[in-house]
């Protein structure tokens, strides 16, 4: 896996706001990192220098990579990714224009943030990383070596059914996937609708709140 850094992530305005959110930092900085997946039967030399030229041109853009520069002596990192499993809107397009271009080593192209924060005393990392990213679509890692896991490749597992009707919001609880307990975190309570919501269809299964259905 190929690590290239990129422009500043965060304008000046967006910067600001995010340090009134995270009183426990009195400064911070953000850029663009991008995470190059190399194929395993083209990319076993590595790219030549053409090839790195135009990679590097590629994914050069937004203001001067030097005012992404970051002060890493007593500072917190840390990576937002795309969540491990998912691929990007960002990566697809990025990933075909590389193809595009004639760089058929390159397997996929990833991109993600690095935030280093100073702060201002003790802080909870927990608390700190919820406030730089969303839970539901991205990941916080330690490193940016650690971004490897978005490029491991797993076999598909076989299809499993859960018996929501029969055992309820318990047989989702039972789940093995994690997705089930984010779920149940901000799930109230959960019915079986039949033919109680017309857009859902006959048998849809309604994930409610006090404020109403979730999906």
């Amino acid at each position: 896996m190929l690590i290239l850094p990129g422009s500043p992530a965060l304008s000046a305005f967006r910067k600001e706001k995010l340090l009134e959110a995270l009183p426990q930092a009195e400064a911070l900085s953000a850029r663009f990192v991008h995470f190059v997946e190399l194929s395993p039967t083209e990319g076993d030399a590595g790219l030549d220098e053409r090839e790195r030229q135009v990679l590097d041109s590629l994914l050069e853009y937004g203001p001067s990579l030097e005012d992404a520069a970051v002060e890493e002596s007593g500072s917190e990192t840390f990576v937002v990714v795309p969540r491990p499993g998912t691929v990007s809107p960002w990566s697809s397009k990025a990933t075909d224009i590389c193809h595009n271009a004639g760089l058929a080593k390159v397997a996929r192209v990833e991109r993600g943030i690095e935030y280093r924060l100073k702060l201002n005393g003790p802080a909870d990392r927990g608390e700190l990383a919820a406030a730089l990213h969303d839970r539901m679509v991205e990941a916080v890692l330690d490193r940016l070596e650690d971004a490897e896991v978005l490029f491991t490749h797993h076999r598909p597992r076989p299809l499993t059914s859960v018996d929501v009707i029969g055992g309820g919001r318990e047989a989702l609880a039972t789940g093995d996937d994690a997705e089930f307990s984010r779920l149940l975190d901000g799930v109230g309570r959960v019915e079986t609708c039949i033919g109680k919501a017309d857009h859902l269809g006959a048998g849809g299964l309604c994930l409610q709140q006090e404020g109403g259905i979730i999906g």
